[in-house]
């Protein structure tokens, strides 16, 4: 297609603006979004209490919110250790808590 002068000029300007708009690429997690981010995932907790010293079992652990313990991604890695102090049920468990 033939443009004139004019036309190929705001042809750039938006190819060029199309080209910013599309942004990075990259997905990371904003400020403002990580207050709802913890709410709302998941992480790995205790299903019963749990006494100090206790090697952890699937059947001991369950995933609830909120997400500000472990990851359920990382559940199989928890099954094994041993907890370092008592967990109550419910309670998000996090690597500090393990040994």
């Amino acid at each position: 297609m033939s443009l004139t002068p004019a036309e190929f000029k705001e042809y750039v300007t938006l190819a060029r603006q199309a080209w910013i708009a599309r942004g990075s690429g990259e997905k990371a997690v904003l400020t403002e979004e990580r207050a709802i981010q913890a709410a709302a995932r998941l992480s790995v907790v205790a299903k019963m209490s749990i006494s100090r010293g206790t090697v952890l079992t699937a059947e001991m652990l369950t995933c609830k919110r909120p997400g500000t313990g472990i990851h359920p991604y990382e559940f199989e890695k928890v099954i094994g250790h041993v907890t370092k102090r008592d967990l109550k049920a419910d309670e998000p468990i996090v690597w500090n808590d393990l040994a």
